[in-house]
């Protein structure tokens, strides 16, 4: 949920007028205080991806700047916050293991019933039919995957669906953004922001299930209203052809 409300106050900030606001500041400290504290290495992940996109936006020489952070974090932080990075890479970390476990389960209710899936609310319950021998947990709640865990549950279907309702606001987030007049206009943070709440939910999406967390679905609903409700710039060509007869 933090990352989510980063996303809207760094497009803020970034490409509006945010950064005016006293109060922005110490906004910002404290969810990434809260976010490097959290040991939520899929919130990470997306953070990086966030960041390393507004700096490719608006000013590319600024991904330089992650060699420095990278070198500073390995030199200050505590070594419990290294290593928890570090093992974001490690396959044979134990909790990086299961979740490819649970992914080898995830395919196998998919393979078996593709269209409507498992059934709600019966992943957890057919997980030790479908469990790798050499899988670390037993039982799960669910898949740790919200894609997985949807086309599992509910079908490929229902993941279609749901890959649709990410699709159509960030495509027209996207459309709108390369406009000249919205990119000069008041409204590029709010499209910018919608934009990166969707793209941060796909990436912690591919390591969390957090569709079925209902906090989520508000934010991420709240989001894809936004390009919406958002009025798109008038042409004077349009103008001149709606007032014609």
């Amino acid at each position: 949920f933090l990352v989510l409300v980063d996303c809207l106050l760094l497009a803020w900030m970034v490409f509006g007028r945010g950064w005016r606001r006293w109060w922005s500041w110490p906004a910002l400290v404290l969810i990434h205080l809260a976010l490097l504290t959290s040991y939520t290495r899929n919130a990470w992940i997306a953070l990086a991806v966030i960041l390393s996109l507004l700096a490719a936006v608006r000013a590319p020489r600024l991904l330089l700047a992650w060699l420095p952070v990278i070198v500073a974090v390995a030199i200050l932080a505590p070594g419990s916050t290294v290593a928890r990075i570090g093992s974001i890479v490690d396959l044979d970390n134990h909790s990086n293991y299961d979740r490819l476990s649970m992914l080898y389960a995830g395919l196998g209710m998919v393979r078996d019933k593709p269209i409507l899936g498992q059934g709600p609310g019966m992943v957890r319950e057919r997980y030790p039919l479908y469990r790798h021998p050499t899988a670390p947990s037993k039982w799960v709640p669910h898949l740790h995957n919200s894609f997985l865990s949807l086309a599992a549950e509910r079908g490929l279907v229902s993941l279609a669906a749901m890959l649709a309702l990410l699709w159509v606001p960030a495509r027209r987030a996207l459309t709108a953004l390369r406009d000249p007049e919205v990119r000069a206009g008041p409204q590029l943070d709010i499209y910018l922001g919608a934009l990166l709440v969707l793209l941060a939910t796909v990436v912690t999406g591919l390591f969390e299930d957090y569709w079925n967390d209902t906090e989520i679905q508000r934010m991420v609903l709240f989001a894809m209203a936004l390009p919406f409700c958002l009025d798109p710039p008038t042409r004077p060509e349009a103008l001149d052809e709606e007032a014609s007869p």
